[in-house]
């Protein structure tokens, strides 16, 4: 039987967002034609960068991901702030895939054939944050089959890393026909904001509202704010 596969389209973005005392920097950059795999910007003290194995990979006309196999594609991030006074930080990661054909966008928001997995496993729909749930150290706000929102449940001193935010990237091995011909592109968002007064600061930069646990670990995140 012949194998199906998806082509990967020839460009990851990747973007990286620091935030700190209320003030936001924020930049872009394509990796199309250059094989760049991290983007990082700094905001004060604060660093945040993408990093990880498998990235690069995804560029070029010529890679494609079996149906029904997992592509492996393993993301984290560092706190590499520095200097006298570096933060330590929370942070968040939105996932975005874009088909090549607005059609299929439209499609795959209904058949959900695009696939991440995190600590293993492969992430549950999610299209509420009422839904949401905890995968690894990942809190999976949002998984609608065109983006993934995800958050980092413990707080990042400068130096330490992020465990994986996607394991492997796969396509349903039930995906029809109609996305074979499609292309898929990638994006990878990452924003932080300092663990000081992050309950003030999480509200005003991302719009939520975070319940810590007495260690400083998030265990909810809520987009209303409730007593």
């Amino acid at each position: 039987m012949k194998k199906k596969y998806i082509k990967i389209a020839g460009a990851v973005g990747l973007l990286a967002v620091a935030a700190i005392g209320g003030s936001l920097a924020a930049s872009y950059s394509s990796t199309d034609g250059i094989g760049a795999a991290v983007v990082d910007i700094t905001e004060g003290s604060v660093n945040v960068q993408i990093e990880g194995s498998g990235l690069t990979e995804l560029n070029g006309s010529s890679n494609y991901i079996e149906i029904g196999s997992d592509k492996e594609c393993q993301l984290d991030l560092k706190n590499v702030s520095d200097g006298k006074n570096p933060f330590t930080m929370y942070a968040k990661v939105v996932v975005s895939s874009t088909w090549n054909d607005d059609e299929l966008d439209e499609k795959e928001l209904k058949d959900d054939y695009v696939g991440y997995k995190i600590d293993g496993q492969l992430v549950k729909k999610v299209e509420t944050y009422a839904e949401q749930y905890k995968a690894g150290d990942w809190i999976v706000a949002k998984n609608d089959g065109i983006e993934m929102v995800l958050y980092y449940t413990k707080p990042i001193k400068p130096g330490e890393k992020t465990s994986n935010f996607v394991d492997s990237i796969s396509f349903d091995k039930d995906i029809n026909n109609d996305y074979l011909n499609g292309k898929l592109q990638f994006k990878v968002a990452a924003y932080s904001v300092q663990e000081n007064s992050v309950t003030k600061a999480m509200p005003a930069e991302w719009g939520v509202f975070p319940k810590l646990s007495d260690s400083g670990e998030i265990v909810e995140i809520k987009e209303e704010k409730k007593e």
